[in-house]
């Protein structure tokens, strides 16, 4: 883990369980809790606490457990709501029937409930990539194609309350091309977009646009605030953090933190490059999940998440999520 201030490590955390690190992504990260998947098959998921070592591992449902020798296309997001106080992930899955068609399921798992539950309703829309979910106002976000709008590119928010999907327009002036990369991020609590262009000189300076929905759920809202130029060539870009800095991986496969407003950079002094893959997300150190409170967490407990649905003969009692306790210091 590196502090997001100086880029310099602050700890290693030795995961307890088998994990292929080449294939590790972060889902998300909220109130202290990281999500991460095995992307090679997907099969491994896990609810993560590392400030105090404690670690989940999430059981698959049925019906991904049926999708798994299509090898499904899938695409993650975790989250919070606050109003029922549960942490969810949701999976979306495109399974290449044979050739013949492409079929779509999502399914949500609620930690509250301890199992899977299918959402129903079409899934028309097209993955663009399997990028991280931007979780902002109870909503995860992605970008998406829309077959039913003239412009195809579009938001796809889903409300981890009503457990719905809505689109939302991407900004007027936008028109991608492409070599045009976009990620989805939160800068100061607002949907934002970052976008850029790659250009193909190794050494050249590359232009980066932040665009930001001032108001949340408004398409006439999104205002381009910044062209921000970043130093040397981007591999990826990560996100933004609080202080107003762009995180991306150079060509040097390094972390980099680039501050808009003064214009400095900051560089960690370790290449993440070979056979392992880095992430960066927001990490705060929290004590949800302590031993003795209601719905602990044991390490590597595990279940078959199967469904929600056909549980009703055996009533059991329903899983508490713990309260959120108090916080302390945020590292990246």
């Amino acid at each position: 883990m590196l502090c997001s201030k100086t880029l310099v490590e602050v700890a290693k955390v030795e995961l307890p369980f088998e994990f292929d690190m080449s294939c590790c992504t972060v889902v998300g990260s909220v109130n202290g809790l990281i999500c991460l998947v095995d992307t090679f098959d997907g099969r491994k998921l896990y609810l993560c606490n590392l400030a105090i070592r404690r670690y989940k591992h999430i059981g698959n449902s049925s019906s991904f457990r049926r999708c798994i020798p299509a090898n499904p296309y899938m695409l993650l997001g975790f989250g919070y709501h606050r109003e029922s106080n549960d942490y969810k992930v949701i999976r979306i899955m495109c399974i290449n029937t044979f050739g013949r068609s492409i079929q779509r399921e999502v399914e949500v798992y609620s930690l509250g409930e301890g199992c899977w539950r299918k959402v129903g309703g079409a899934f028309p829309w097209t993955l663009l990539s399997q990028s991280p979910a931007a979780f902002v106002n109870g909503n995860l976000h992605w970008v998406v194609y829309s077959p039913e709008r003239e412009v195809d590119e579009v938001v796809l928010s889903f409300s981890l309350g009503e457990e719905v999907f809505r689109e939302i327009e991407m900004p007027d002036d936008h028109s991608p091309d492409s070599l045009t990369c976009e990620s989805l991020c939160v800068w100061r609590d607002c949907l934002s977009l970052l976008e850029y262009c790659p250009d193909l000189e190794e050494d050249a300076c590359e232009n980066c646009y932040l665009w930001v929905m001032k108001e949340y759920g408004v398409s006439d809202s999104w205002s381009k605030l910044y062209n921000i130029v970043l130093e040397g060539r981007v591999e990826r870009l990560l996100g933004i953090t609080r202080f107003d800095e762009i995180v991306y991986e150079n060509q040097e496969n390094r972390v980099v933190l680039y501050n808009f407003e003064n214009h400095q950079a900051k560089y960690s002094s370790t290449s993440f490059g070979g056979p392992y893959r880095f992430d960066v997300v927001p990490l705060i150190e929290s004590l949800l999940f302590l031993e003795g409170e209601d719905g602990v967490l044991d390490q590597e407990s595990s279940f078959e998440g199967t469904s929600c649905e056909g549980s009703q003969s055996k009533k059991k009692k329903k899983k508490r999520v713990p309260k959120k306790n108090k916080k302390k210091k945020k590292s990246l």
